[in-house]
């Protein structure tokens, strides 16, 4: 299941990986793959990564700068809605487990690793009406049209 989120956020560390790579001593880049995280944002060069942050009603990633991977769900959002990318609210980004592959956004007619998945869920808020982006655990957030809702601790059990 591929979505234009994910493309583009999966585009965006990589540019932000090449550019933390550039320091310009001349030694080899390193081979390291970046990964978007859903609380933290990449580090320049010459600075420490920030720590994953528990979710909040305000996504920051310690430096009161908002996560990349949530900024590009409100810009998603925003340019589905037409609306400017001030007018969307963002709920914390929750970690949760999804009951199978599809992380909570089952597409008709496709099936999934029946096997519950480790991942995030985000709420945007425009104009009093919910919107549900989704990731698994590397945090590449997608919009959901039809979200179902993710595992609870009494349901994991039975």
């Amino acid at each position: 299941m591929r979505h234009p989120l994910s493309t583009a956020a999966a585009l965006a560390a990589l540019a932000t990986g090449l550019l933390a790579g550039c320091d310009g001593t001349g030694d080899d880049p390193q081979d390291t793959p970046t990964t978007l995280h859903p609380t933290s944002s990449p580090a320049g060069p010459g600075e420490e990564p920030t720590e994953p942050t528990e979710p909040s009603e305000e996504p920051t990633d310690g430096s009161g700068q908002v996560p990349q991977n949530v900024q590009a769900a409100i810009d998603d959002l925003a340019q589905r809605l037409g609306v400017p990318a001030a007018d969307i609210q963002a709920g914390g980004l929750e970690p949760v487990t999804w009951s199978d592959g599809s992380l909570g956004c089952p597409s008709p007619g496709q099936s999934y690793p029946q096997v519950l998945t480790d991942g995030y869920r985000l709420m945007l808020t425009a104009d009093g009406q919910e919107y549900a982006y989704h990731a698994g655990e590397d945090g590449e957030l997608f919009y959901c049209e039809e979200p179902t809702d993710p595992v609870t601790p009494d349901t994991e059990s039975s």
